[in-house]
């Protein structure tokens, strides 16, 4: 009957719909995901950078504080000026 083909025809368009759909859907969700992680790793490379960059000019500047304490040591300068004028504790300087 047409009204029995009708609903089937209906049926077969609702069904691709529906299909369509869940493809668009699925297609979103790898490129949201593609998308997030790239977003993802560019922050964490770049505050892994930011923080290399700090620790490395902690330890930089330590080391040329020690540097200098040493130079000031060997100047044969007072203790109590090495440290200062350099920030570093007696125990440290004592080991130079």
């Amino acid at each position: 009957s047409k009204e029995r083909e009708y609903y089937e025809s209906r049926k077969k368009v609702m069904r691709d719909e529906e299909s369509i759909l869940q493809t668009a859907i699925e297609k979103a969700q790898e490129e949201g995901a593609r998308i997030g992680l790239e977003r993802g790793t560019k922050i964490g490379l770049e505050e892994g950078t930011k923080i290399g960059l700090e620790e490395g000019t902690k330890i930089g500047i330590q080391k040329a504080m020690e540097l200098i304490a040493l130079q000031m040591k060997s100047d044969n300068e007072p203790l109590e000026k090495i440290m200062k004028f350099t920030g570093l504790s007696k125990e440290l300087i004592d080991t130079l």
